[in-house]
């Protein structure tokens, strides 16, 4: 008996597995984009975990653990981060994961190129012109 594709419903040809349901590789790819946006929109921390595990290499226990640790703040500015998920900071040479940090001090790493001098100038430069260029008192 001919088996029908459960994406677009032609014959499913003989030379295909035995276990496909589908006609075509470009019917699988659909079946299971289907299949993971439909599993992933209704299970949202499983994608998380499935994610930080393909990119990070970390367990679901280590992740908890990492957010446990957390406190639900990010590492730098300490703000909590109540119903939205904290990034995996981790170094772009080595893939060392440095902790959990809000989107805002994530970028702001980012834009810094991980250079702990850039950052350090730039606090600096915060700190020297605080007090100098105030709303009374501003640079133009």
């Amino acid at each position: 008996m001919p088996r029908s594709c459960c994406i677009c419903g032609t014959e499913v040809p003989p030379s295909r597995s035995k276990r496909a349901a589908t006609c075509s590789p470009e019917c699988q790819k659909t079946r299971i984009l289907r299949y993971s946006r439909s599993y992933y929109k209704a299970n949202p921390d499983a994608w998380r975990l499935s994610h930080v595990a393909r990119r990070y290499g970390l367990s679901a226990e280590e992740y908890a653990r990492l957010v446990d640790t957390a406190g639900d703040r990010c590492a730098i500015c300490r703000e909590p981060q109540q119903g939205k998920s904290l990034a995996v900071d981790h170094h772009h040479d080595t893939g060392v994961v440095r902790g959990l940090l809000c989107q805002n001090c994530n970028i702001m790493i980012g834009m810094a190129r991980e250079n702990p001098e850039i950052l350090r100038q730039g606090a600096e430069y915060l700190i020297s012109t605080a007090e100098r260029y105030t709303r009374e008192n501003p640079i133009c």
